[in-house]
Formats: C-alpha cells, structure tokens, sequence
C-alpha cells in the first residue's frame, strides 16, 4: 500500500490493486472514524474539484480510473472546503 498526497490535506490509499471493488463500495474515512459512502456521481464530482484546482497535474487520468473502478479510497485528514463536491 502507498499514500498518494494530494492538497487540502487529502491522501489517496492505494488498496488491492488485484481485486477492483464496485464503484458503490467506495468509501471515505474520516479522521473522527466515520465512513462515508461515495457515489459514482461523487467520485467525479471530487475528481472535478481536485482538477480544478490542479489542472496540469499528470495523475489526474490514472487518479479518475483508479478511483471509478475502486481501487483507491480517500482518507479525508482535514475538513473540506465549500468548494467540496455534494455526498463527500
């Protein structure tokens, strides 16, 4: 397993590589231990706002079909801003 540092405080954990989940298992871990579920529809809103903030980075492809087909998780380490996607 790697971490991934992206900004705003927010980590991408790489988990199973091997073995894809379905995109409705995905989840984000909040640092005060809740679980919140993500949405296909969430998952690319929070790609959106990520891009947005960072349009020229490399990984932006690689992070969209890694999160889509679930093969990562954010883990949430700092509040999210307003310009936070709905259901995140």
């Amino acid at each position: 397993m790697a971490l991934r540092p992206l900004a705003h405080g927010a980590a991408w954990l790489r988990l199973r590589a091997d073995a894809p989940q379905p995109r409705e298992q995905v989840t984000a871990f909040r640092t005060d231990g809740t679980l919140v579920p993500l949405t296909e529809a969430a998952c690319e809103a929070m790609l959106r706002w990520i891009s947005a903030d960072y349009p020229d980075a490399a990984w932006d492809a690689e992070l969209g079909l890694d999160l889509a087909t679930g093969l990562i998780q954010p883990w949430i380490d700092a509040p999210l801003g307003p310009a936070a996607p709905a259901g995140v």
